[in-house]
């Protein structure tokens, strides 16, 4: 895990991360929330403020039996180290295959995609439950859902646009249409 940590700090938010943060900035009268099952915490890095990480994120460790015990992740730790309020081994804040996503970080992406009035479904294949389901709920909700995926997926057919373009393109091209529209 700390090679994957290291590899996460060494790199950089990309052009994506960065204009689904400056479309925050272009729609201050939107609430908008960025719910991602990336770990590399690049959409806080770049500027987003309401991200909801529903696979965790690298950067925090945890208590392993979920005492409630949460903290940075202290790199200088070299070996493993116990949980300060029960004991139990701590281990990195992410959800790993099999386990059971953080409630309540999931039950908030739930209620925005709920009250989404659209929903950007982005660069994922659909294919991992149940975070696969929020664009579904968001559709039914009344959601306009615009999918930006380079390849088709299981959704592409029932998302209202479908669109095949990488993240970086998509929404520059988006933030200079929505600059031009709301000169400063």
């Amino acid at each position: 895990m700390l090679q994957l940590k290291t590899l996460v700090d060494e790199r950089r938010p990309n052009a994506g991360h960065q204009a689904i943060a400056r479309l925050e900035e272009i729609c201050p009268a939107q609430r908008m929330t960025v719910i991602t099952q990336n770990i590399d915490g690049y959409h806080e890095r770049a500027g987003n403020e309401h991200v909801l990480e529903v696979h965790g994120t690298i950067h925090r460790v945890r208590c392993h039996r979920h005492c409630g015990f949460v903290a940075a992740w202290d790199q200088s730790a070299i070996k493993p180290y116990a949980c300060p309020a029960c004991g139990a081994p701590v281990r990195p804040d992410l959800v790993m295959f099999g386990e059971m996503l953080d409630e309540e970080v999931f039950a908030a992406a739930e209620i925005r995609s709920l009250g989404a009035d659209v929903f950007f479904c982005v660069g994922t294949s659909f294919t991992v439950q149940p975070a696969a389901r929020l664009p579904v709920w968001a559709k039914r909700a009344g959601a306009v859902v615009v999918e930006v995926n380079p390849h088709p997926t299981p959704f592409s057919d029932a998302a209202d646009f479908s669109i095949r373009n990488g993240a970086s393109q998509f929404f520059a091209a988006l933030c200079t249409k929505l600059d031009m529209k709301n000169p400063t």
